[in-house]
């Protein structure tokens, strides 16, 4: 039971972290593909949108490899692919600070992360910033001056050539930004007049008026480049474990009947697969057990049950077992 050792056990699952290697992704191939497509289409923006759970930000971080140059997920799911990409990449959470499309420019500006350590290393896009922490100095920066600072600092930065394909700029919990006005106008502009950058704006909802706020501009502009990520199918929620197992090459093995009882339990969210996955290896380990069954997997949802086990998963399994409506 030592051969693997307890690290290894406790991060066969990954439940708290995001999955942004290729070795760990599983299934997907559909949105892979599309999303792939699109980074190759000038002037066109990517929305990755679904339900909680669903890996919309592991799909996100993997578009941000691609985008890179590695191609390591598109080989391993034998998407087509053609020479590598090489996008500048820049990646940001929105929180809660980021009450309008405007903080969201500002910090794409000016946070360590952003644009700011490149528009450095460029003079006309250094000055552009520096104008525009003078005005913010006397909370003179309007919306528009913002909007005019970035599209000409992100122009600069194309006219560089820092990077041979451009810049992909993702966004990710965009629904967290109360105030989007201007937002679809702005990204409208910009794919057509500096069509080297692409925005992939990341999501909880069903369709992009629901990410974009009902905003009816917004269908035109990404039309054709929504990816959707639905409900894993089981195949692909089992597949999770498989990898699991490879990972501690296969020192405790899971059953096709507990597999079954979990991926039926997680009804397409893989999140609900690794935690419960994660809870039965443990379990299995500190009983020196090498293999897990359904029998132990019912111990793991009677340990949730009674409190014993975590608190997030509990709150899961209680939406997942919440008749329609109800737990959203």
């Amino acid at each position: 039971m030592n051969r693997t050792g307890i690290a290894a056990i406790e991060n066969a699952f990954q439940p708290s972290r995001v999955i942004d290697t290729a070795d760990r992704f599983v299934g997907r191939t559909t949105q892979v593909s599309q999303a792939y497509a699109e980074l190759h289409s000038s002037g066109t923006n990517l929305v990755i949108i679904g339900k909680p759970g669903t890996g919309k930000t592991s799909l996100a971080r993997q578009m941000i490899n691609i985008a890179s140059g590695n191609n390591d997920l598109l080989r391993k799911l034998e998407v087509l692919y053609d020479g590598h990409f090489d996008f500048l990449t820049i990646y940001i959470a929105c929180g809660d600070t980021l009450k309008s499309f405007s903080d969201l420019l500002l910090n794409l500006l000016t946070a360590p992360g952003g644009l700011h350590a490149w528009s450095h290393e460029i003079p006309s896009a250094r000055n552009e910033i520096k104008k525009l922490e003078t005005d913010l100095k006397v909370q003179a920066a309007s919306l528009h001056s913002v909007e005019t600072v970035f599209t000409n600092v992100v122009s600069e930065l194309i006219k560089a050539k820092i990077a041979r394909n451009g810049i992909l700029i993702v966004i990710d919990e965009f629904e967290k930004i109360e105030n989007l006005s201007g937002c679809a106008d702005f990204i409208k502009a910009l794919s057509i007049n500096v069509p080297g950058v692409k925005f992939c704006l990341v999501g909880i909802a069903e369709d992009i008026q629901g990410l974009m706020k009902a905003r009816a501009s917004s269908d035109g502009l990404f039309a054709g480049s929504i990816v959707y990520l639905p409900p894993m199918s089981k195949p692909e929620l089992i597949e999770i474990i498989n990898t699991a197992e490879k990972k501690i090459e296969h020192e405790i093995s899971f059953t096709q009947g507990a597999k079954n009882v979990i991926a039926n339990l997680a009804q397409g969210q893989p999140n609900l697969v690794h935690l419960l996955g994660e809870h039965a290896l443990r379990r299995a380990c500190l009983e020196k057990a090498d293999s897990v069954d359904a029998k132990d997997i019912e111990k793991t949802l009677r340990m949730v049950a009674e409190g014993e086990a975590d608190p997030w998963l509990r709150d899961l399994i209680k939406k997942q077992s919440a008749p329609p409506g109800q737990g959203n």
